[in-house]
């Protein structure tokens, strides 16, 4: 008995300081791998996750204490993570769903390790102190990222790891997401701790935290934090207060909040650059054309053009939607022409939505969606039930409502990383433990089974080894073949990447592609014609491999017909160019690419056709004119030549001299 008792305490003390560790996620940098913000800390989370969960797996099953007793909390995220599953296989591509990428990291497999790490607090963090020390940590994970961003908003330059700022998080976004959840921990401690010195320390640690979320310019999530706080003072008025008039105008403020907040969402959140209210003069349409011209001045001009694409991928798959992770299929095939454009943001491309909502309908559709508002909805439920029950105070309830109201608000402008997942999952496994057991299990650790030990400990080493191990070997790969000189060597390396782990399959490939042209352009005096057609025909191999594996991926059809163009196959280029115009037909990029080749070929007729149709898809775009009056001049016909500057001169003037460049190289 007392080595079984000796055995609980171990696998306890294992969960307890294997979450704590977890909490350190966002700390994790290293320029070593690839994307060094996102792999690291998501194969960091998942193996410190695995190992929590094999553990919990096999404590609840020697000790039924420590099984996860069923709420509408734990249905909520059984049927979130459900949609996801259902949602990915009926999407169009499950590996990609499932896998996602080393730049994102947030397909159905970290949804599983975030399904983990949740199943297993509720099991065993039973105590309100337990919650209490982890939400410590998180703080104090917290307020070392917070310090990290004012360094490097003073100019420490060790600290400037990204051109996005973020500190470690690499992005000013991410770290606004993530930092939200740590101020509302924070205040949460501040009235649930007695002690005044403690007290003071986790005010003054939330004071500390959101001046960093605003410094670091992530307003989102400053809107975020102080609208929760403002939340928090509504329902105080509607809750505590006991003259009738005063809780009466807190419920009529709120209303009229709510109200207001909905209107100005309307207005500002619906997809596409087309007003509701069209009629110009009106108090309507001026409003709705200052919100979001405001709303694009302050984030980025593409939002509405990403939204509007998010919304048709709805109305296509509106059930399951087309899998998590696959918003780029979605975006590429509504393809606004005017993304080349300094007034539509001047990035052509986009594999999320910004905005929960459209990009949980392009992805997941009707079914994710609602399972994802089940989240919230049961969350409140529980916090408020138990308040009017008088089973929780007041404070816990409007802390954690301000807390779900204000992430998800931010989260119509930005999207969920694993590290702001992390947290988040955190805050639902608290608030299933507001929830009262209604039956106590025994607390024994029954005889050990050899028979099941065995298997959980093949299973946990065979899911560390190729989730986890095998990700990390072929990421640390795929950074040095970067540095190899010798391209035998650089071919290998790759090579072995690519076959090492599944995930990113796709990223991989068109990696391995870019790299070895980058490399072939800077070492081509130095390599033989075969080994540059060998290197190109092994990209050619490994992209027609995600051609045949996807229902049509652009960027690989595109790097396909760039790469048989230069090992002049002309008819393979032109296939998979025209694929790629057949997938996205208002994309300039294949075009662009068969504007090239038709030239190559010498048919000019052809080439100036594409180049005069990339005009009529995007007249303000200066590419498209140079490449028209190239091909023009290539045919010396100094007819179509005039007519083609006049129309180029006419549209911009201040293109005159680029024009001339054109025309006339030796002319200074």
């Amino acid at each position: 008995m007392d080595n079984q008792n000796t055995l609980n305490s171990i696998c306890l003390k294992i969960i307890k300081y294997g979450i704590f560790t977890s909490l350190l996620t966002p700390l994790i940098y290293s320029s070593k791998y690839y994307f060094p913000f996102v792999a690291p800390k998501s194969l960091f989370f998942m193996a410190i996750v695995e190992i929590v969960f094999f553990t919990w797996l096999f404590l609840a099953f020697h000790n039924k204490k420590y099984r996860p007793n069923l709420n509408i909390i734990v249905t909520a995220v059984l049927l979130f993570i459900g949609a996801m599953t259902l949602s990915s296989v009926m999407g169009v591509d499950f590996a990609n769903s499932f896998w996602s990428k080393y730049e994102r990291m947030t397909g159905l497999l970290m949804y599983f390790h975030l399904f983990a790490l949740f199943l297993t607090l509720i099991s065993t963090f039973k105590e309100k102190k337990d919650w209490k020390e982890l939400f410590a940590v998180s703080i104090g994970v917290g307020l070392l990222i917070a310090i990290f961003s004012y360094m490097e908003q003073l100019g420490f330059k060790n600290l400037a790891l990204s051109s996005k700022k973020g500190a470690t998080l690499g992005n000013t976004s991410f770290l606004g997401s993530y930092m939200i959840f740590n101020v509302f921990f924070a205040i949460y401690l501040f009235f649930k701790t007695k002690n005044i010195t403690w007290k003071a320390i986790w005010i003054a640690a939330a004071i500390f935290m959101i001046p960093a979320i605003y410094v670091a310019g992530a307003r989102a999530a400053t809107v975020a934090v102080f609208g929760g706080i403002a939340l928090m003072g509504l329902l105080y008025l509607i809750f505590k207060p006991k003259e009738k008039k005063i809780r009466v105008a807190g419920v009529a403020l709120l209303i009229i909040s709510a109200l207001l907040i909905s209107g100005v969402g309307a207005l500002l959140l619906h997809p596409g650059n087309e007003l509701w209210f069209e009629e110009e003069g009106t108090k309507l349409h001026q409003t709705e054309n200052f919100l979001r011209t405001k709303f694009v001045n302050l984030t980025n001009k593409a939002r509405f053009i990403v939204w509007d694409a998010g919304y048709k991928g709805f109305k296509k798959k509106p059930v399951f939607g087309w899998g998590p992770e696959n918003y780029k299929y979605v975006f590429i095939r509504d393809f606004n022409p005017c993304m080349f454009t300094e007034r539509c943001g001047s990035v052509p491309w986009f594999d999320r939505a910004h905005n929960v909502l459209y990009d949980r309908l392009a992805t997941t559709g009707i079914v994710g969606i609602l399972s994802y508002a089940f989240l919230f909805l049961s969350a409140l439920w529980v916090l408020w039930k138990n308040y009017l029950k008088k089973k929780l105070d007041f404070w816990t309830a409007s802390i954690f409502t301000a807390l779900l109201a204000g992430y998800l608000v931010q989260n119509f402008t930005v999207f969920d990383m694993p590290t702001s997942y992390m947290v988040f999952f955190v805050t639902l496994g608290f608030i299933s433990f507001l929830i009262p057991n209604k039956e106590e299990r025994e607390d024994r650790f029954s005889e050990i089974s050899p028979f099941a030990t065995f298997f959980l400990v093949i299973f946990f080493i065979g899911s560390l080894n190729y989730f986890i191990i095998k990700p990390v070997q072929a990421n640390k790969l795929m950074i040095q073949s970067i540095s190899v000189q010798q391209p035998d060597q650089k071919v290998e390396l790759l090579e072995k990447a690519y076959n090492t782990s599944n995930m990113g399959k796709y990223q991989k490939r068109t990696f391995l592609a870019r790299n070895i042209k980058n490399y072939i352009q800077q070492s081509s005096n130095q390599l033989t014609n075969q080994q540059m057609n060998e290197m190109l025909k092994l990209i050619t191999n490994r992209l027609e491999k995600t051609r045949e594996e996807t229902i049509g991926d652009y960027r690989t059809s595109l790097e396909l017909g760039k790469t048989y163009t230069l090992i002049r196959q002309y008819e393979k280029a032109n296939e998979a160019l025209q694929e790629a115009k057949n997938i996205s037909p208002t994309n300039q990029q294949a075009y662009w690419e068969l504007v090239k080749l038709e030239a190559g070929r010498k048919d000019y007729e052809k080439a100036l056709e594409y180049a005069k149709y990339t005009i009529e898809l995007e007249s303000e775009l200066f590419q498209s004119h140079s490449l028209a009056l190239q091909v023009a001049k290539m045919m010396g016909d100094q007819e179509e030549i005039q007519k083609l500057k006049e129309k180029a001169l006419e549209i911009n003037p201040n293109w005159e001299k680029s024009i001339e460049q054109i025309l006339n190289p030796q002319q200074k």
